[in-house]
């Protein structure tokens, strides 16, 4: 029909409504479709985004968040993904389907101080049996900031404490360069310290 034929008239059309209804989670997707359609990803993405923000519902908000961070990353842009994850981890830490998309973005962009802060929340947040690979994921992102070596270390000892022989944890144990009996006499220190202040 005439969507096709008249695409910017169509758009001037959506933005009308979208002004009017700017909480519509079905119109905000199609307007943004047309705009992608019409090489404005960037502008697509705000509209979802600024979408998600107005909804009540957090299912609805994450569907809407999570549609614009595939969006974002459809047009090369990992840093509004991250943002759009980073929001979407802020309303519902236990929404693992955005854990791995966020820290390959989040690896991208280089800000690893962000990026380990993130990933500690993630562990946090996770499934208990999950929790050990977040845990060293944001141990070899620490490893990467100067003066973190320590905070890094009681991370990836957590980790080991949990679940000692899974490969993830291993793997984060050579790349730091210590040994396994090194980090349970951490965890050990760490333990004793944590006693003597109670």
């Amino acid at each position: 029909g005439w969507l096709e034929h008249e695409p910017k008239r169509a758009a001037m059309l959506y933005a009308m409504a979208y002004g009017w209804n700017p909480a519509d989670p079905q119109l905000s997707e199609e307007y943004a479709g047309l705009l992608q359609t019409l090489g404005h990803g960037a502008a697509a993405v705000a509209i979802m985004a600024e979408t998600a923000r107005n909804l009540d519902d957090l299912g609805a908000r994450r569907r809407t968040r999570l549609a614009a961070a595939r969006c974002a990353e459809a047009w090369g842009r990992p840093d509004l993904s991250a943002e759009l994850s980073i929001e979407m981890l802020d309303d519902d830490p236990s929404f693992e389907l955005i854990y791995t998309p966020l820290d390959q973005n989040l690896a991208q962009q280089g800000n690893a101080a962000e990026h380990a802060a993130c990933l500690e929340s993630i562990a946090c947040a996770c499934a208990e049996q999950h929790r050990p690979y977040w845990l060293a994921r944001a141990s070899d992102v620490l490893l990467t900031l100067p003066g973190e070596r320590e905070n890094a270390l009681r991370l990836l000892a957590a980790a080991q404490r949990r679940a000692p022989h899974a490969s993830a944890v291993l793997a984060a144990i050579s790349r730091a360069g210590v040994s396994a009996e090194q980090l349970a006499e951490l965890d050990l220190d760490l333990a004793a310290r944590a006693q003597q202040l109670e």
